[in-house]
């Protein structure tokens, strides 16, 4: 009956399921991990929710979909990265999660024990940054980025400069 409506036989791929289920896991748990170690408040909201679930399904469908051609399944991920990013972007965090997310379904296309080794160790980095910013960074001897430090660029040349060549050239 489905193939006479749709023309086509329906049936479910339970591999692909698991896969993009996978996919949506690991960016939940990415987001959990980041609001418990790393403090990240801003994604506690409901549309922050649906982008670490949603996302890295997206890149692994798109890449799947593609995968005949590494270079357009790629190429088809920056063009709707370019679309998301049109917008401005509040925090640098934001735009490092949103290229997380992405990574993790490619990388799970690719192969998903990759991407636990790479769960694991973005695990590590984001527990190690978590550590040096609670304990380290409070020692004035190891803290290298304070908040309010100004760094100045000077040049110096021996000619004269000449603002009129600079508007012309």
């Amino acid at each position: 009956m489905v193939y006479r409506l749709f023309g086509f036989n329906f049936i479910f791929d339970i591999g692909l399921i698991q896969s993009v289920l996978f996919c949506s896991v690991i960016g939940s748990y990415f987001r959990v991990l980041l609001i418990v170690v790393n403090r990240q408040n801003w994604l506690k909201t409901y549309s922050q929710v649906i982008n670490f679930a949603i996302l890295p399904a997206i890149g692994f469908l798109i890449t799947s979909v593609i995968s005949s051609s590494i270079a357009l399944s790629l190429g088809m991920v920056g063009a709707l990265s370019i679309i998301r990013f049109r917008t401005p972007v509040k925090n640098p965090i934001e735009l490092i999660t949103y290229f997380l997310l992405l990574t993790v379904g490619i990388v799970s296309n690719v192969n998903p024990n990759l991407t636990l080794n790479f769960t694991f160790f973005m695990t590590f980095v984001l527990l190690i940054l978590n550590i040096y910013e609670r304990y380290v960074s409070r020692s004035k001897l190891f803290n290298l980025f304070e908040e309010g430090d100004v760094f100045i660029l000077s040049v110096e040349s021996k000619e004269k400069l000449n603002i009129e060549n600079l508007k012309k050239g």
